[in-house]
């Protein structure tokens, strides 16, 4: 409940970042003469350009159906990780500067996905639908956040589905206080993954320029080592001889747990793989 109270005094209208007032259960912007609507106790806060991405949204996350044939057989019959060298450059940042925050702090979850088993008092869970452990929903090209507001934003796997990347970094600019953080770690040499949509793959100077506002603190390379970046596109490439979603799927899970093996050798060599050309992902982190 203080975390609910707290988080309703941060939100802002998307269009003109106003503070909302409560009124018969909706929140509602004066200035724009709007009201914005609370589903299953989530403020779902788009700004009036985005409805296009709500509604890929609710397509997105039907999908995710936990109660789903696919998804059943996949949690009894997973894929391999290939991400065996811990902890990664995000494993530590992330357990530094989120997990370790002070419990007061108000940090951003941006895009936070189905799955989320977080601790943190002050996590503010956030994605394109009100979905099971969402706190809001919205559209990170317009964050309906009041100015300077947050002590950090976090981006774990997001940058690549946005198609924007300079109008999300200035939004969680604006939106964080002065000295706050953003812990961002995306995709490099990954199958395309669409959720709903797949644009990009960034490199730490492609980061650098998308967040050329923040101070750097530290980036580099994260995820997956060479072995295992190797082993995950080779059961990707193994899933592309069937079309059939299912025998596409047992191609890479025979293949996927055949090379996972492999993967060690990141782990026996972490230190002469550092800052290998050849990885999973990026990561970096900047002080506004």
């Amino acid at each position: 409940m203080m975390k609910k109270n707290k988080l309703q005094k941060l939100l802002a209208c998307p269009d003109c970042h106003t503070s909302l007032s409560s009124v018969d259960g909706k929140l509602r912007c004066g200035p724009c003469d709007r009201d914005f609507p609370i589903i299953s106790d989530t403020p779902v806060l788009f700004s009036k350009n985005s409805q296009s991405i709500a509604n890929e949204g609710q397509v997105a996350y039907a999908q995710h159906d936990p109660s789903s044939l696919k998804n059943r057989l996949k949690r009894f019959l997973p894929l391999p990780n290939f991400i065996v060298a811990r902890p990664t450059l995000h494993d530590r940042l992330r357990d530094t500067y989120i997990f370790n925050a002070p419990p007061e702090a108000m940090i951003l979850n941006l895009g936070s996905g189905v799955q989320n088993e977080l601790t943190h008092p002050g996590l503010i869970d956030f994605d394109i639908y009100p979905h099971g452990n969402t706190d809001v929903a919205g559209d990170a090209h317009q964050l309906p956040f009041i100015d300077g507001c947050l002590d950090g934003v976090w981006l774990c796997a997001v940058m690549e589905h946005l198609n924007r990347p300079f109008a999300v970094s200035n939004e969680v600019y604006r939106i964080l206080k002065p000295g706050g953080f953003v812990l961002v770690t995306v995709p490099f040499i990954q199958p395309r993954h669409g959720s709903p949509h797949d644009y990009f793959r960034y490199t730490l100077d492609g980061l650098r320029s998308v967040f050329s506002s923040f101070h750097e603190v530290e980036g580099g390379t994260t995820g997956a080592g060479p072995m295992g970046t190797w082993a995950q596109m080779t059961m990707a490439l193994a899933g592309s001889f069937s079309r059939k979603p299912s025998l596409s799927y047992a191609f890479r899970f025979m293949t996927g747990w055949v090379l996972y093996p492999f993967a060690f050798l990141d782990k026996l060599m972490k230190d002469k793989f550092k800052d290998s050309p050849v990885c999973g992902g990026v990561c970096y982190m900047g002080i506004k």
